[in-house]
């Protein structure tokens, strides 16, 4: 098999990838998963949390598909936990919290390591800050409220 077959192979009749998701980069999983959802009309079963006795049998198909195409690119322990909900709209709420969680336990870890980066006799006030403006870059990337201000009380 040719390296343009398995590529073909492993991409849906969309030809959109999707990643299979293991906990990390949900943000593109995320744009990867409801641009492919749309492609098959089923991007409406994330956003509309309607019960399973209140769906329309076209709700209920749409959700289905939602469901096969999450549960199909998640890795194993991810599938395991999400077969326990009903809709797909719970589902792809779980993960987005998981993600959510997740980044606000990396700015809370990187606000501390902030804090407490100290400088060594032996380091130069040069690497010091660079490792100081790295933290700060990172902070702001994960959209913290990390003014210059609050920057410079730290150094």
């Amino acid at each position: 098999m040719n390296s343009a077959n398995t590529l073909n192979a492993s991409m849906p009749a969309t030809g959109i990838p999707i990643p299979t998701y293991d906990g990390k980069n949900f943000v593109i999983w995320d744009a990867r998963m409801k641009s492919y959802l749309a492609a098959m009309n089923a991007a409406t079963a994330l956003d509309d949390d309607v019960s399973l006795e209140r769906m329309t049998p076209k709700q209920l198909h749409t959700d289905n598909i939602a469901k096969g195409v999450i549960i199909g690119h998640v890795n194993n322990l991810m599938m395991l936990t999400l077969t326990m909900f009903d809709r797909a709209f719970d589902m792809f709420d779980y993960l987005r919290g998981m993600y959510i969680e997740k980044a606000t336990d990396r700015q809370a870890e990187l606000l501390s390591n902030l804090y407490s980066t100290k400088m060594s006799n032996s380091e130069s006030l040069q690497s010091h800050l660079k490792t100081m403006l790295l933290y700060r870059k990172q902070l702001r990337l994960g959209q913290t409220e990390f003014t210059d201000q609050m920057y410079a009380s730290v150094i």
